[in-house]
């Protein structure tokens, strides 16, 4: 196997995988999580200056054989004048081995087109689709601290919601924590994971009334 490590730009990966691939990927790694194929262990965040703080993200695939470490920074109120303040870098590892694979620039990976690219996700051919309300709320925008949110409390518990992993939304996240501590919502609020209602182990939507919320712990944060 060759040991060359690619090294990949934001101009690199522009254009590099479909709307289609990608949701394919986010499906499988989903589901390798809930069967116990892939693993992702809480992120711990570390403040390297008065308002900038440092966020790795480790996450492996035992089915792929990789690790990829994320390295975050965000420093808003002090970032640089001639770049974002929230900046990103991917190394990708043989998990088995440790060789290193990729070293990629994650602009284009984490910057904040959220909106954009959901809304053309759930336009989407798919399966027929209830009546009704249907209402649905992606809460994935906020940055990475736990007193930033998309939605209050109130609206958390409203809500059926599904979490991308319940280690680390109850650890920090900025919509999670602040519900719990305002005693609306418990913990168990927050047991169904995506990855579990993908592999058929939790229930979809039951009804076109029922309001259903997805938020993304693992990573909030929109470079920009």
């Amino acid at each position: 196997m060759s040991t060359e490590t690619r090294i990949l730009t934001d101009d690199d990966l522009d254009g590099l995988v479909t709307t289609d691939d990608l949701i394919a990927a986010l499906r499988a790694v989903h589901i390798d999580q809930a069967l116990g194929r892939a693993e992702q262990p809480v992120p711990m965040l570390t403040a390297t200056g008065p308002d900038t703080v440092l966020l790795p993200m480790i996450a492996t695939s035992h089915r792929l054989g990789l690790t990829a470490v994320k390295i975050l920074t965000d420093a808003r109120a002090s970032g640089p004048a001639d770049g974002p303040a929230q900046q990103s870098t991917i190394v990708v590892l043989d998990a088995h081995a440790g060789a290193r694979r990729a070293v990629l620039t994650g602009g284009r990976i984490t910057r904040g087109t959220h909106r954009r690219r959901h809304r053309r996700g759930h336009r989407r051919p798919g399966p027929p689709r209830l009546p009704g309300p249907r209402v649905h709320v992606n809460a994935v925008g906020a940055p990475p601290r736990p007193d930033h949110r998309e939605s209050d409390s109130a609206g958390m518990a409203r809500a059926t919601v599904v979490v991308d992993d319940r280690a680390i939304q109850l650890a920090k996240s900025g919509e999670v924590l602040p519900s719990i501590a305002d005693g609306v919502t418990t913990a168990e609020h927050f047991g169904v994971e995506l990855g579990a209602v993908l592999a058929r182990q939790a229930p979809e939507r039951t009804s076109a009334e029922e309001v259903t919320l997805f938020t993304d712990g693992a990573e909030r944060a929109c470079e920009r």
